[in-house]
C-alpha cells in the first residue's frame, strides 16, 4: 500500500493521525514541502513499521539530523528518493537505491555516500551540476554492489575514468 502526499499540508499533524491505524504500508511519498515532518514521520514509525520506500523529492531543506531520523525510524528503509530537494546533508544512511537528481551533490557529497552506503545498488546523480570524475569513482570503488549509475547530464564526469576504477579490483 502507498500513501502519497504531494502537496504543501500539514504533515506532522496527519501523520500522527495515520500512525494510529493498523495499516501496513511499504511506501510512503510527500514532496512540495518546506521541511521533513520530523515529527509526524516519528509518531508514523512507531507503529507503521513495513515501510521500505521513501520519497521526499522538492524538499526546501534536508539536513543530517532530518537524515538520521529516517535512518532510525525506517530500518527496513531500501530505497529514498531525494530528488529535487534544494539543500541536502552529505550523509546518507545504508540503502540500495539513492536518488539524488537535480540536488547540489558535489564530491565531498559524494566520498560520505561512498563511506556510508555500502549496500548502494542503484545511484542516480541526473542533472547534478557538482559531480565529478573523484566523487563518482569514489561511490564507484566503495560501493562494490553497486549495478546502475545515472549520470545524465552530469557534464564534468568522464565515464571511462569511472569504469577504470571499478574494474581495478
Amino acid at each position: 500500500m502507498v500513501l502519497s502526499f504531494v502537496t504543501r499540508v500539514y504533515l506532522n499533524k496527519l501523520l500522527c493521525q495515520i500512525s494510529s491505524f493498523p495499516l501496513r504500508l511499504t511506501s510512503l511519498v510527500f514532496s512540495v514541502q518546506t521541511t521533513i515532518p520530523t515529527n509526524g514521520l516519528q509518531a508514523f514509525s512507531q507503529n507503521i513499521k513495513t515501510l521500505t520506500s521513501l520519497t521526499c523529492s522538492f524538499i526546501e531543506s534536508i539536513n543530517r539530523t532530518d537524515l538520521f531520523l529516517i535512518a532510525d525510524c525506517f530500518p527496513n528503509l531500501q530505497l529514498l528518493d531525494l530528488s529535487h530537494c534544494k539543500d541536502i546533508s552529505e550523509e546518507v544512511p545504508k540503502l540500495e537505491v539513492l536518488d539524488l537528481s537535480f540536488t547540489r551533490v558535489d564530491n565531498i557529497s559524494l566520498y560520505w555516500i561512498s563511506k556510508s552506503c555500502s549496500g548502494l545498488l542503484q545511484l542516480s546523480l541526473k542533472f547534478c551540476e557538482g559531480v565529478a570524475d573523484k566523487g563518482v569513482t569514489h561511490v564507484v570503488e566503495k560501493c562494490t554492489q553497486l549495478r546502475e549509475v545515472d549520470l545524465k547530464y552530469c557534464d564534468e564526469v568522464l565515464i571511462s575514468r569511472c569504469l577504470a576504477a571499478r574494474y581495478r579490483f
